[in-house]
């Protein structure tokens, strides 16, 4: 699992967050994010590969074709993650109420059970490594 210091996320995942964040384009950026933590828990190399255990440059391509490869098989499945099934409301309640957490979106997103239709029995498939840590 990750320390309390390390980060979760690649520069360019936090970089694309960021876009939908700052476009307030809220399912889309949930759905990033769900997708995000897919790749992580599903993705052989995105699994092994951490923010600082390699250069950005060097591993970028690698994990950005896996995801794009996932993706494309989630999608061919009917399994992939769509925005326009994401409904805001749920996420901007626990918002406004002050508990939306990520272990609280992937509740409501139900990504143990997208895991589950997935196939995901790895450790790991209970959430991102870390997180309550911090």
């Amino acid at each position: 699992g990750l320390e309390a210091h390390e980060r979760p996320l690649w520069r360019w995942e936090v970089e694309r967050a960021n876009e939908y964040s700052a476009a307030g384009q809220v399912a889309a950026l949930l759905k990033f994010l769900a997708e995000t933590e897919l790749h992580i828990t599903l993705g052989p190399q995105r699994r092994k590969q951490w923010p600082g255990h390699a250069p950005a440059p060097q591993v970028a391509p690698v994990l950005r074709a896996e995801r794009r490869e996932l993706t494309q098989r989630w999608a061919a499945s009917g399994k992939r993650l769509s925005a326009n099934h994401l409904q805001e409301e749920p996420f901007m309640r626990e918002f406004l109420d002050g508990s939306l957490s990520w272990r609280r979106a992937r509740e409501i997103i139900d990504i143990p059970a997208i895991l589950a239709d997935l196939g995901a029995t790895q450790p790991g498939a209970e959430g991102p490594p870390g997180e309550g840590r911090r």
